[in-house]
Order: structure tokens, then C-alpha cells, then sequence
């Protein structure tokens, strides 16, 4: 199964799934949306291009905290999309269902901004899809993805695959690059531990990545 048909057809039942997931997967979700907001605070955001956009979490916490003139939303579930938005309830938003590689545009935006999306996009895609991201970016890039340097090049469970993202923006000339690791409570290290010595699959370690274009 390729990859997009896999998500067009999880999207399907993913939003029952983030809401019937481990209290510990819920808070691990809230740490991340924390800890992005606190690099995000001061920044001014009048328009907000999001790739991946699922049921529209982050959608409705940027949109809340930027209130931009313009926001586009993408998603490649048609379900997702219905999901964000209702839950969003915001009419200044567009919703459109596509896959980011199909996406046109003639605009560009402050802020281009990614969800645990990058790391289902297939290795054989993923530098023209970062190549598209950074022309339709006026100033910043954003993404949170699963990142562990020791893993660059594997391929996890759901279609995670991990990537070069340094190598791969660099390569693409932009300003700056920065990579910061979410760090887990200690709640969720212990639980992590704990899942790795059961030979479960434990948290993935995540990252955010700050770019500047």
C-alpha cells in the first residue's frame, strides 16, 4: 500500500483515534503543542499556510493565538478536513483536500507550518515537498516531526520515516536552521522506559524544526 492511500483511508477513523489514545499520548500531544508555543510567542503571523492539518488541532491553537488575515489549511483526507472544520468553527479559514505534492499556489505566506507531517512523506518525495514548502514561505518554517539522529534513514510504524531534515533544508539555502528535541516530562521518560524494557513501541522522541527562509 503506498503511503497517501494509507492515510486517505486512516483518516477515515483518525480522529477517534487521537481522542481514544493513553492519557500519557495525550499529554505527550500537549507538552508539544507547549513547548512550540513558547517558541512562537512573539512572533506576528498575518498568513499561515498548514500542511497536514488533520482534525484541526493545530489549526484552531494557531489561528487562536495569530488570528491571521489569511490561513489555508490542507489535508490529504477529505474526513480530516470535515473534522477541522467543525471542530476549527472558524469561516476566515480555507480548507482545501490535497496532497501538499499537488498543491499550486501563487502565494506565499509568514509562517508555513507542518504537524507530525513530514515524516509520512516518502524518502523519494520529501526534498521536493520541503522544496515547495520554502516557496511558498515568506519568513518561517515550522514542523514537528518523530526525530532521532541515530535513526536518519529508518522507516518506523504508520509510514514514519525519518529524515535528514538539517541536510535537506540546508541543501535548499535557507538562512537558518535550527532543530530543538521535545523533551519528555519525567513521567513520560519513565513510561517510555518502561514500554522499551516490555519491547513495546515506547514514545517517539520528537522535534521541532525552526526555519528561516
Amino acid at each position: 500500500m503506498d503511503v497517501s492511500k494509507y492515510w486517505r483511508e486512516r483518516g477515515l477513523t483518525y480522529f477517534q483515534e487521537l481522542n481514544e489514545q493513553p492519557s500519557y499520548q495525550k499529554k505527550r500531544l500537549i507538552q508539544q503543542e507547549n513547548f512550540l508555543l513558547s517558541h512562537i510567542s512573539n512572533f506576528k503571523f498575518k498568513s499561515i499556510l498548514e500542511i497536514g492539518c488533520g482534525s484541526g488541532r493545530y489549526t484552531k491553537i494557531l489561528s487562536t493565538k495569530f488570528k491571521p488575515e489569511a490561513y489555508l489549511a490542507v489535508d490529504i483526507s477529505k474526513e480530516q478536513i470535515e473534522k477541522a472544520r467543525e471542530y476549527v468553527n472558524d469561516d476566515k479559514i480555507e480548507f482545501i483536500c490535497t496532497e501538499i505534492q499537488n498543491l499550486k499556489l501563487d502565494m506565499k505566506f509568514d509562517l508555513v507550518f507542518a504537524g507530525e507531517t513530514l515524516m509520512h512523506i516518502n524518502f523519494d518525495e520529501i526534498e521536493d515537498v520541503i522544496q515547495k514548502m520554502i516557496s511558498y514561505s515568506k519568513d518561517k518554517i515550522i514542523s514537528m516531526d518523530w526525530y532521532d539522529e541515530d535513526n536518519i534513514g529508518c522507516i518506523g510504524l504508520d509510514y514514519c520515516f525519518m529524515h535528514d531534515y538539517r541536510a535537506l533544508f540546508i541543501k535548499n539555502n535557507v538562512k537558518e536552521f535550527t532543530m530543538n528535541k521535545i523533551p519528555l516530562s519525567l513521567k513520560l521518560k519513565v513510561i517510555n522506559r518502561y514500554a522499551l524494557l516490555r519491547k513495546r513501541v515506547g514514545i517517539e522522541q520528537q522535534g521541532m524544526t525552526f526555519v528561516s527562509v
